[in-house]
């Protein structure tokens, strides 16, 4: 059997220089692709000689035990290494898993962002689809941030753990061009703040350390998800909201004829 690991380690070392990824990313990137690899190896079979229904039949197991979210992670990272091999003439085809649904998942991935509706119920999917490895806890955590809190990408990253500390972590103050902002936070999220903190952040001078927007969206698009379409997933609702108030009122005979 062909030496996957030396597969691997090229197509994490082609991530990196072209991506710029973070270790915390790569690492993610390796679980996913270790499962895969584990599966492969129970059936005796290597990567470069896997075929369509291999494929198929993994990726129908991770479809009826993850939720949407997670599967579109795994599906796009593994997609992502049979692209690299092939594009390195390590094989000559790669395969694409249906849905049950019938729709491919790269039809979804390609669906104009404009279609796409990301409601408060996906919102929560996402998030509880979300592991505890330190990669989908900080991704989590940002994402609440901008979703939940309405704080916007750019004061995230500016955020220092000595004005969490100064407030005891019960409200978020950025110092920015001279100009103090401060966000209201409840109890939920001052104590996902100080564990965060107390795991990951307690000697850095920024909460988030050198984590950055590019790689925050970067990290995003491995579940199929855009920044704009998260940050604006609760005015969807909002809007449905109205839609439903304005039936409402026909329907009593209250509104515009």
């Amino acid at each position: 059997m062909r030496d996957n690991v030396d597969i691997l380690e090229k197509y994490i070392e082609n991530l990196v220089v072209k991506k710029n990824l973070l270790q915390t990313t790569v690492d993610a990137y390796k679980l996913d692709i270790n499962e895969y690899l584990e599966f492969l190896t129970k059936k005796n079979i290597d990567i470069l000689d896997t075929d369509e229904k291999i494929f198929n039949e993994y990726f129908s197991d991770v479809e009826k035990n993850y939720k949407k979210a997670t599967f579109s992670r795994k599906y796009s990272t593994i997609r992502g290494l049979y692209k690299f091999l092939l594009k390195n003439r390590y094989i000559e085809k790669i395969f694409e898993y249906k849905l049950s649904t019938t729709k491919s998942i790269d039809e979804n991935i390609n669906k104009k962002k404009s279609d796409i509706v990301f409601k408060q119920k996906e919102y929560e999917e996402f998030i509880n689809s979300l592991s505890d490895n330190f990669n989908e806890i900080r991704l989590k955590l940002i994402s609440k941030m901008i979703v939940e809190y309405k704080i916007s990408l750019v004061n995230i990253f500016e955020i220092q753990i000595k004005d969490l500390l100064k407030y005891d972590f019960q409200k978020i103050i950025i110092v920015r061009n001279n100009k103090i902002i401060s966000y209201d936070i409840d109890k939920i999220m001052e104590e996902d703040l100080k564990n965060y903190y107390k795991k990951y952040a307690f000697e850095k001078r920024f909460l988030f350390g050198v984590y950055g927007k590019l790689t925050f969206i970067s990290d995003l698009k491995r579940y199929n998800l855009d920044f704009k379409t998260l940050k604006n997933c609760m005015r969807e609702d909002e809007k449905d909201l109205i839609e439903n108030i304005r039936k409402m009122y026909f329907e009593i005979g209250i509104g515009d004829n």
